[in-house]
């Protein structure tokens, strides 16, 4: 949804209507309720999928990969900006963000391969586990 919404940015030219500041206002109101959902979403999926001990690596990770998001949005569309116009830029910024959804859909549900523990000591019962986010998504074993 956030990269459909940077690619109706493109929608938009060099002079803007009363009509159109509204719906950019909106647009960019959606982004932000979405932006802020999913960074809670990737920080919950982050520590549901991790053992405790590999919680700091798991974030260091995660912080690296939003700041390189950053720098390719921010330096790269400048770039893309002064070449070919904003059009182009929130075009590319969108269709990046696209190009990661099935990225994310294959992404595993949890790890099969560990088995988590209960304070006292005994394992947690076994579950059935999706191998996807897309299986848990369309309700699939």
């Amino acid at each position: 949804m956030i990269g459909i919404s940077l690619v109706s940015f493109a929608r938009f030219g060099a002079t803007v209507s009363t009509n159109e500041i509204v719906a950019i206002g909106f647009a960019a109101f959606v982004i932000a309720i979405l932006s802020a959902s999913q960074d809670v979403v990737v920080d919950a999926y982050r520590t549901d999928l991790l053992a405790p001990p590999e919680r700091g690596g798991g974030a260091a990770s995660a912080t690296l990969g939003y700041r390189g998001a950053m720098l390719f949005i921010g330096a790269g569309c400048f770039v893309i900006t002064g070449q070919f116009g904003w059009q182009s830029a929130f075009i590319t910024a969108g269709t990046a963000m696209l190009i990661i959804v099935p990225i994310t859909l294959s992404a595993p549900y949890s790890l099969q391969s560990k088995t988590r523990l209960q304070p006292s000591g005994e394992p947690f019962l076994d579950l059935p586990v999706n191998s996807s986010l897309e299986q848990a998504v369309n309700g699939e074993s």
